[in-house]
């Protein structure tokens, strides 16, 4: 499944107040930062063909409305990664992507899938089909690492994820990886 690994760090804290933001500045700084690429969903997932359109999908979840999104969940974890985009930080991932096969995460605990919240009060359902998203709260980085450094995986991946670890914990953050 997949063809790689997008690794984000992001405070999940941080990530989970623009969900039903009531900081009207918060929510302003956030569309001021993705005003400039959230059009392009609506070219890759056009409303034509019965998609919400982007920025109706982005208010819903600043307006904190993640159960009016019906089929359009695909297009909703593309559209948090782009907000995770603006606020975290794109890890090295040249040993994942392309490539990667991810398939053993799904046997893994703290491999959260559909997670962007600590408190798993932001219900938005996984995917029918890419992105796959997981959620390593960073309370779990201790056995995610020992999972991957104890898996049948090449050493170069091990020790990028390692790496991936060490810059989340070392910004007291989460980690969050976009699977395509």
């Amino acid at each position: 499944m997949g063809n790689g690994v997008m690794p984000y760090v992001i405070d999940l804290d941080f990530l989970s107040k623009f969900y039903g933001a009531e900081d009207k500045e918060l929510k302003n700084e956030l569309l001021k930062l993705t005003e400039p690429y959230i059009n392009q969903f609506d070219e890759d997932f056009e409303i034509e063909d019965g998609w919400l359109p982007a920025k109706e999908i982005l208010h819903s979840f600043l307006n904190g409305e993640s159960d009016n999104l019906g089929e359009n969940t695909a297009k909703c974890w593309y559209i948090i990664e782009l907000i995770i985009q603006c606020t975290g930080k794109l890890m090295n991932n040249d040993q994942w992507y392309p490539g990667g096969d991810i398939d053993f995460f799904y046997g893994y605990d703290e491999f959260n899938i559909a997670k962007i919240d600590r408190l798993d009060k932001i219900a938005i359902r996984s995917s029918d089909d890419f992105p796959t998203v997981f959620t390593i709260d960073r309370s779990d980085f201790p056995q995610a690492k020992n999972n991957i450094v104890n898996s049948d995986i090449e050493a170069s991946q091990k020790t990028q994820f390692e790496e991936w670890i060490a810059t989340a914990q070392s910004k007291n953050s989460d980690l969050i990886l976009y699977c395509y």
